[in-house]
């Protein structure tokens, strides 16, 4: 069997259940047994119960030992059968230390781009990308998804340097790559965390003039706002040099971007001068041709992503870096007028969400949210029968934004979707042990389950009577370890056992990014679910991305808000 629990913890307050994985032969479930550890390092029983038979998933047979009835804080382990669970916690501040720090102490930090980072004698990456970047060639289908169509929209010609493309932005899992989506979408999560839950956690500096990053040295900024800072410098990027932004900056051939080790040694840091021979070098400029390209087609899904970003982010700035929370207002509305008195544009290129409307929603709100201006309210509800349709992607940022709508039957038809959705989310969380909204697929999807739970959390906060706390709090537990195929939290370093060896920058190293999460449990055709431990190469189970990472913060971070919030 595999005893899935939390490798963490449990606040005494939530449901409390460990979760079976069983072979299909197995008859008699027999009970389990919650032992307690004492300060002695002896074992006493805390409690025993019937496991109660829950039924099949996938391959396997599942089962619950259900142990909510104890709140006394300590130390626990659980067994059944010959399987003894590594030791957790029961406590009040379970989530508050260590659990979503090292997310943001060391895995966001290392995966900066344009800068240096150190943590006191260690070098993770020298500065790097200082040549972005070159216009990518036209009609051209790159690897990993990136699409450059007949024109590039700019004043560039393929293979010119576009300047001013060397700021900000993470690098992308493994890979070196600057997506638009992927950076919009985190740069929101962050913001939004920090509105949301006043993180003022400071571990690290950020020296931008200097392009310095010291992990594990406070500098009196709080970590968070830094990181939301370096994020829409990059998104900013495109608009200040051709006035929107683009769908992406990647390697220009596989031999780079398979490139392990450090990102400062990919280029040379000088921009390419094609008057120059491939060995020559002059003051900034050289020859050789390893710059990353830019992908720049318009995408109007792409477009409202970012002005979500940026409008959310104009938010958390201020008061810190008053300019920049300027400019980020300032182009978020420039663009949210322009997408809406042209034509969309649909280009299909890696991480662009698509959806526009789906993403106009959220943009509008995020912008109504941000400067209360009437024309977002009016759009907003002219996209009543958007947001009802999609209630499951974008109820959450109506649900924000009522306060500045105030209109009553914008209200009432939004509550109403959203009874519809509590609903069907509780048919949905029924199909498996784990009430989770989890339907495998061959690439491990614990990021998409995170994305639900951020979004729940928002609703559970506006309407707990229709949904439960509990929705976003298994979410944590998966993460954390309760999830199909193994009992490993998918957080490098986070509880008693996790993924430490996993699909990042250093993964031919066989060492771990602390704080790095893990897309988790794959699925192999047809009912096999999958989690390698301890073999980095597989990025369908193992690949550390940024908005996994986002995500996962502001989980654990919603989490306990809700177990402080409504006890019980």
């Amino acid at each position: 069997p595999v005893v899935g629990i939390s490798q963490v913890g449990y606040h005494p307050a939530q449901q409390k259940r460990a979760i079976i994985e069983l072979d299909p032969r197995v008859q008699d479930l027999g009970e389990a047994t919650l032992l307690r550890v004492d300060p002695d390092g002896s074992t006493q029983e805390a409690m025993s119960a019937p496991v109660k038979r829950w039924g099949r998933f996938l391959r396997f047979e599942y089962a619950l030992f259900d142990f909510t009835e104890m709140r006394q804080p300590g130390l626990y382990l659980i067994r059944y059968g010959s399987q003894t669970t590594p030791p957790f916690r029961i406590s009040e501040d379970v989530l508050q230390s260590g659990v979503w720090q090292p997310t943001l102490d060391t895995y966001f930090p290392v995966q900066m781009c344009h800068v240096d980072v150190r943590d006191q004698f260690r070098v993770w990456h020298g500065v790097c990308h200082l040549d972005d970047a070159l216009q990518a060639p036209t009609s051209h289908k790159h690897f990993d998804g990136y699409r450059q169509g007949p024109e590039t929209e700019t004043q560039f010609a393929p293979g010119e340097h576009i300047p001013h493309l060397d700021v900000g932005g993470w690098h992308d899992a493994g890979d070196d790559d600057l997506a638009a989506g992927s950076q919009a979408g985190t740069t929101l999560t962050l913001a939004l965390a920090r509105e949301a839950f006043g993180v003022d956690h400071d571990q690290t500096t950020v020296n931008t003039e200097r392009r310095s990053v010291e992990l594990h040295s406070p500098d009196g900024e709080p970590d968070i706002v830094q990181q939301v800072a370096h994020g829409v410098q990059n998104l900013l990027s495109g608009y200040r040099v051709a006035g929107r932004s683009f769908s992406g900056i990647i390697s220009g051939d596989w031999s780079q971007y398979g490139l392990l080790s450090d990102w400062g040694l990919q280029t040379d840091n000088l921009v390419y001068d094609s008057s120059l021979a491939s060995d020559e070098v002059t003051v900034g400029r050289s020859g050789k041709k390893d710059d990353r390209w830019a992908f720049t087609n318009r995408d109007t899904s792409v477009e409202y992503q970012v002005i979500a970003a940026l409008a959310a982010a104009s938010r958390v700035l201020r008061g810190h870096r008053d300019d920049l929370a300027q400019e980020c207002l300032e182009t978020a509305q420039k663009a949210w007028d322009y997408e809406q008195t042209h034509d969309p544009a649909h280009f299909r290129c890696a991480y662009n969400p698509g959806n526009p409307q789906v993403q106009e929603v959220i943009a509008t709100a995020e912008l109504l949210i941000t400067t209360g201006q009437e024309e977002c309210r009016q759009r907003l509800r002219v996209l009543l029968p958007v947001i009802t349709d999609n209630i499951w992607q974008v109820g959450w940022a109506a649900v924000r934004a009522l306060p500045w709508v105030k209109d009553s039957d914008f209200a009432a038809a939004l509550e109403a979707a959203l009874r519809g959705h509590a609903e069907s989310l509780k048919e949905e969380l029924s199909k498996n042990p784990y009430g989770i909204p989890w339907e495998p697929a061959i690439w491990g999807v614990g990021w998409q389950i995170q994305d639900h739970a951020m979004r729940q959390y928002y609703l559970v906060k506006a309407y707990p009577d229709l949904f439960d706390r509990e929705q976003v709090l298994a979410v944590v537990n998966f993460v954390l370890g309760c999830h199909p195929g193994s009992d490993i939290s998918f957080v490098s370093g986070v509880g008693a056992r996790s993924l430490t060896i996993a699909y990042g920058i250093n993964r031919d190293d066989w060492s771990y990014i602390p704080g790095a999460v893990s897309s988790g449990t794959a699925l192999i055709s047809p009912d096999f679910p999958e989690l390698k431990e301890n073999w980095p190469f597989l990025w369908q189970q193992a690949e550390n991305v940024l908005h996994g990472a986002a995500t996962y913060i502001f989980c654990v971070l919603a989490a306990d808000d809700l177990l402080k919030s409504q006890r019980g």
